[in-house]
């Protein structure tokens, strides 16, 4: 038979960086969505709160729970929209500093640790050094720039987490009773 072996030295030298920066990512990903829902959350329950009289007043006067739901939802929808605008400027400036920051991280991480390597290497080869590999070039440049599949992505996951959000300060409101609410005002 036929063998085929490969040296892929080269490839995963100039990948590696790129491995440890993705999987960052994505565990900061999970982190900012977790905490964002938790934020959120408060900030929509504290909200309710306060406006707890106007929503007696409302309900006593016979508005429906669900559209004063609705319209919670929908401020929480403009804020949010406004909020995304605003982002839409900075966010690109600060995802490629802290891209290319992660990524220098890693490339002197990996370098240090091929030099490491190298002064370890003993025999013929340590003498001659691999040829090969000197003349591979690192990835040292990252791209971080963002299309409008991965914004209106980002815009859906926005609109889901506010979703989220309004789950726990909807029970309190669904269970208000107008009169409750009223007679326990100072």
């Amino acid at each position: 038979g036929l063998t085929l072996d490969i040296d892929d030295e080269a490839y995963q030298t100039m990948v590696g960086p790129i491995k440890h920066v993705g999987s960052f990512a994505v565990t900061i990903l999970w982190i900012v969505i977790t905490a964002t829902v938790s934020i959120i959350t408060l900030i929509v329950i504290i909200n309710v709160k306060d406006r707890r009289y106007e929503m007696g007043v409302l309900l006593s006067l016979g508005a429906n729970r669900r559209n004063i739901l609705g319209q919670i939802f929908v401020e929480l929808v403009l804020v949010g929209t406004i909020g995304f605008m605003f982002s839409l400027g900075t966010s690109q400036v600060l995802a490629q500093k802290m891209g290319e920051g992660l990524l220098q991280q890693q490339v002197s991480s990996s370098q240090q640790q091929k030099a490491e390597q190298e002064s370890n290497v003993q025999g013929p080869r340590g003498l001659f050094g691999n040829q090969q590999s000197s003349e591979v070039q690192q990835i040292d440049k990252i791209d971080v720039s963002a299309g409008v599949k991965e914004y209106a992505t980002l815009f859906g996951l926005g609109y889901l987490i506010l979703i989220l959000a309004m789950a726990l300060p909807s029970v309190n409101i669904l269970r208000y009773q107008p009169k409750t609410i009223l007679t326990g005002k100072e």
